[in-house]
């Protein structure tokens, strides 16, 4: 059990460092022996202890109070079921590579920090049973101007993975903001009609440019993903669904001459 006591003064610090005052008890020597004594029974590799003690200080339940010995073992154990199972590897190894290569395209601004990238394999092993195309992952990231000098979040990589391994072809989303103002009718782009749908065309038009661009990309994300969760059918919806009123140049100049009558007939 002698390997274990490094890695469990180092565990140890690194809690009480987290958790203040909450983890004064971990400086009592017969502490420390019970989770030697645990750690080695539970056959928990000694040099996956930190890596672990990164790791679970991101999990929700972790955030304001410390795990003691027998929550901190679960949870080792089940990240151990998580990366020994064969459903994973070839989506980890994808993930693994996608890592080394955001690493190098962003420098300083990508988090390399244990805890962060021990987090990102977890979502991502989580999230993908297979491998993926790296490549266009990375080719979607860099043609993105919204990641021009920081790093997508996780959220926007499974987004970006998920529309890799789907092979969809859709307007990128940091496009589709003008793609929808100055596309209009029947034969806009589908994903683009039923966002502007659930936006409201009047909204996209006269909202603050800023604010309205991220709130529609927004949204026309959340349609990507019903679309791939299969909660969109846009062959059913289009028989379902109204045609979307467009304000077009026709209807202004009606508007305008309806109240040039107006003001016409009162003054």
């Amino acid at each position: 059990m002698q390997e274990y006591k490094a890695p469990v003064i180092e565990l140890f610090k690194m809690f009480r460092s987290q958790y203040s005052g909450l983890a004064n008890n971990l400086v009592d020597p017969q502490t420390m022996l019970l989770w030697i004594k645990d750690l080695s029974q539970a056959d928990i590799p000694p040099e996956k202890v930190v890596e672990f003690g990164h790791a679970v200080r991101l999990a929700p339940e972790f955030q304001q109070f410390p795990p003691n010995n027998v929550q901190f073992i679960a949870f080792c154990t089940e990240s151990m079921n998580v990366q020994d199972d064969d459903t994973y590897p070839a989506s980890r190894e994808s993930c693994e590579l996608l890592i080394k290569r955001l690493s190098l395209r962003y420098g300083n601004a990508w988090n390399n920090n244990p805890e962060s990238v021990s987090y990102f394999k977890t979502e991502i092993s989580e999230s993908f049973s297979t491998a993926f195309d790296v490549q266009k992952v990375e080719s979607m990231i860099r043609s993105d101007d919204r990641f021009s000098s920081f790093p997508p979040n996780v959220d926007q990589i499974i987004f970006l993975i998920r529309l890799a391994l789907s092979e969809l072809e859709i307007i990128p989303v940091n496009q589709c903001y003008d793609y929808a103002i100055k596309q209009t009718g029947p034969n806009t782009n589908p994903f683009i009609s039923e966002a502007r749908r659930r936006f409201g065309g009047m909204e996209l038009k006269t909202g603050k440019s800023g604010y309205a661009r991220q709130s529609f990309e927004n949204v026309y994300e959340k349609v990507i993903v019903d679309y791939l969760d299969g909660k969109i059918n846009f062959e059913k919806t289009a028989k379902l669904t109204p045609k979307e009123q467009e304000f077009t140049e026709h209807d202004r100049k009606k508007v305008i001459s309806t109240l040039d009558s107006l003001i016409s007939k009162f003054s």
